[in-house]
């Protein structure tokens, strides 16, 4: 008892009670709870609001399938001839690829040969042509073949869907490092487009994008498994494809994935192969109407020279996130905003030393205080705090701003 007593007299009953705050507050940290995760998000939240990523040179167009749209061409799905014609006049005004972020897995209703079999009171000879028509998912097909095109595909959550077909034409994977597999996000099931569409395609890339636990769109992954297939994103796979690249490489080591990257561009990622976005703000991504496009009324400049995604704004299509900068923002503007953070090395980054520095100046900065409060007037002791406070998120607001990385300031201040 008398050496406890000593060492609570000459340490201090405080500083022993500090230590053991702080070896909580660690545990806590090193646990990750949601609600601490949370309010790291938050902080990263602000940075976006207070300095959203400039964008001097949009290099994706949106073709939009927006309501007046849908009001002048019908409801969606429209007939594939459309969705043919909508990728002629994209080749034709010069755009270098064309991504879909919407999905053709059934058959069109309207094709000729359906129509053969449905329509009542036609002639026999009328009927036998139609059959002799080519469907128009034929139609698209060729009209893909023609172009280059990245097809959208989607990983499925719901248990029992049955797996897609695998198609031959699968993007190629490089690892340099361990498997990164076990680290990737990962969905039960694929789903894909139809055959005779995957195989005209030049690429195929997944678009599902999972949130967050409040519901914010933040990471998208680059490249994830669905239905046991390693598959890179649409917006991966549409650099893959004007790059000219032959695969998509992933490197990892023992603690997950550290960048993904086509020919001539490298991009780091978190431990699970997902891309932090550096938002732009609402409006600055350049979008033209499906109507206008089909209808001719779009400017050459506007899709010459770029990539092009088609995607939806309506609200009846469901497709809108939640994100930093905006609580209603179009699915395909996360790809298109993805892309052109890619393009010029705008991305941010969380690598995985960064929990490591954030738990040890956590640790450094309370055991400073642990010593010196008891030494030091509770006004000194306050101005230290503030101090220390301010130079914390100063810190945090250098590494985002200068070095697009993302460093928590939160628990250290707690």
């Amino acid at each position: 008892m008398s050496v406890l007593n000593r060492l609570l007299r000459d340490f201090g009953i405080g500083r022993i009670l500090g230590l053991l705050l702080l070896a909580s507050l660690l545990a806590l940290r090193i646990w990750d709870p949601e609600p601490v995760e949370a309010l790291r998000h938050r902080s990263f939240d602000l940075y976006q609001l207070l300095q959203p990523r400039v964008t001097p040179v949009n290099s994706v167009t949106i073709v939009d399938i927006d309501e007046p749209s849908l009001r002048r061409l019908g409801q969606w799905p429209w007939p594939r001839t459309i969705m043919a014609d909508m990728v002629k006049r994209i080749t034709e005004l010069g755009g270098v690829a064309t991504g879909f972020d919407v999905l053709f897995p059934e058959p069109d209703r309207g094709s000729p040969n359906v129509a053969a079999e449905t329509f009542r009171g036609i002639d026999p000879e009328t009927r036998e042509k139609l059959r002799n028509l080519p469907s128009n998912d034929k139609v698209f097909a060729d009209a893909i073949r023609q172009s280059k095109v990245v097809l959208g595909q989607s990983g499925y959550r719901v248990s029992g869907a049955a797996p897609a077909t695998r198609i031959s034409a699968q993007t190629g994977i490089a690892t340099i490092g361990e498997d990164p597999t076990p680290f990737l996000v990962s969905f039960p099931h694929l789903l894909r487009n139809l055959p005779v569409l995957e195989e005209a395609a030049q690429g195929h890339g997944i678009f599902s994008i999972i949130p967050e636990g409040d519901g914010t769109i933040r990471r998208i992954p680059l490249v994830a498994t669905a239905g046991g297939i390693v598959t890179p994103s649409l917006a991966l796979e549409m650099l893959r494809v004007v790059t000219g690249s032959g695969a998509i490489v992933i490197k990892s080591n023992n603690g997950g994935v550290r960048s993904v990257g086509v020919e001539g561009l490298e991009i780091p990622t978190d431990g699970k192969g997902r891309i932090w976005i550096h938002f732009a703000p609402p409006g600055t991504s350049t979008y033209v109407s499906a109507l206008d496009l089909l209808e001719g009324k779009v400017p050459r400049d506007k899709i010459d020279g770029k990539l092009v995604l088609v995607g939806t704004s309506a609200i009846g299509l469901l497709d809108l996130k939640i994100t930093p900068v905006h609580p209603a923002t179009p699915g395909v503007e996360l790809h298109a905003q993805l892309i052109d953070s890619a393009l010029t090395q705008s991305t941010l980054s969380r690598p995985y030393f960064t929990d490591f520095i954030e738990i040890g100046l956590a640790a450094l900065l309370s055991i400073v205080l642990i010593v010196l409060a008891p030494k030091v007037t509770a006004g000194t002791l306050f101005l230290l705090g503030g101090a220390i406070a301010i130079l914390t998120i100063g810190l945090s607001w250098y590494c985002f701003t200068f070095l697009d990385l993302l460093i928590d300031y939160t628990f250290p201040l707690l």
